[in-house]
């Protein structure tokens, strides 16, 4: 549950506190009319205890399809309850979609959907007054393909999910899974060379422990492995170095991370290394050879870690030891 929501009738952030005084002045007039106000997540919400005078406990917000719709990985506004119980129930539903010998897919819906409307408008507006109807016939395919994908298939979008399932003893680590990623696109970038987005894949090949001798280049994986946080500035920006590989180094802010005050335990400064604890890392994305520029105009291929969402914590998970 949260106390605070997006209003979809006022366009305005609201919360608890003000649910009677806008109801009195007719400014909301539909309990489902809210949504999640962190801009990654934007789930539906709905206001419980909306009627006045029948509910001792004050107006509060909570998913209203949470089972369908449970907040996004790295929600800002996601209770530890909430997170827990998603965790939980995404377990179960990759044990029973194993045991069924459905697909399973990780990755967020909302970019498959994208991909095919896409390509059904990109049809649609290329075909020729003559072939309107095999135009509008491939098109009403591509619906009943999406449905029928959607019912055979589990969607996950939880990292911390990913993690759970991984070490669960009911998974098998080695049966087939469908990759379908989200990957977000940005500028700073060309992620034209990265594969994995879209593929046939497995838990035991899609995690990957930090400490192989061969890590993957260009392909989107779950890294891992014990590491330490260094403080860079009072900003909040820090940076993991794992333990057993030093030159592999991942940049985040902390103060970004929602309920922060476990991790902040393991920060300390680069003289202190030695003595900071440490943690196991998860990190979401790929890793590549990027070209930086030096300061007399010339370039140098750097190992760069590549987020699968653009900001990077957002694709992190850690985990004590």
């Amino acid at each position: 549950m949260s106390e605070v929501a997006f209003s979809l009738e006022r366009k305005l952030e609201i919360n608890k506190a003000q649910v009677r005084s806008w109801q009195h002045q007719s400014l909301v007039t539909d309990k489902t009319k809210f949504e999640c106000l962190d801009p990654k997540c934007k789930i539906p919400m709905s206001c419980a205890c909306w009627e006045e005078g029948t509910h001792k406990r004050e107006p509060y917000f909570y998913p209203t399809f949470k089972k369908e719709h449970p907040h996004v990985f790295g929600c800002n506004y996601a209770s530890p309850k909430e997170i827990k119980e998603a965790i939980t129930k995404e377990v179960e539903q990759a044990f029973e979609s194993q045991q069924k010998r459905t697909e399973i897919v990780l990755g967020n819906p909302k970019s498959f959907s994208t991909t095919i409307g896409t390509s059904t408008t990109a049809s649609d507006s290329t075909a020729s007054d003559g072939n309107d109807d095999k135009s509008k016939t491939k098109s009403i395919r591509t619906q009943v393909t999406e449905m029928e994908h959607r019912e055979q298939s589990t969607w996950y979008r939880n990292l911390a999910s990913f993690v759970s399932m991984y070490y669960d003893e009911k998974i098998n680590n080695l049966s087939p899974i469908t990759l379908r990623l989200s990957f977000d696109k940005r500028d700073n970038f060309d992620v034209s060379q990265l594969t994995g987005a879209r593929t046939q894949s497995s838990f035991s090949r899609f995690f990957h422990e930090i400490t192989t001798s061969n890590v993957p280049l260009d392909e989107l994986h779950i890294f891992f492995g014990k590491a330490k946080i260094i403080k860079l500035n009072n900003n909040g920006l820090c940076k993991i170095i794992f333990t057993n590989k030093p030159f592999i180094k991942l940049l985040f802010n902390v103060n970004h991370i929602p309920s922060n005050i476990n991790i902040k335990k393991y920060i300390g400064t680069k003289n202190n290394l030695e003595k900071l604890p440490e943690l196991v890392v998860y990190f979401e994305g790929a890793l590549s050879f990027i070209d930086q520029f030096k300061k007399d105009g010339t370039t140098y291929p750097q190992l760069t870690a590549i987020p699968l969402t653009k900001e990077f914590y957002r694709s992190l998970y850690f985990e004590k030891i």
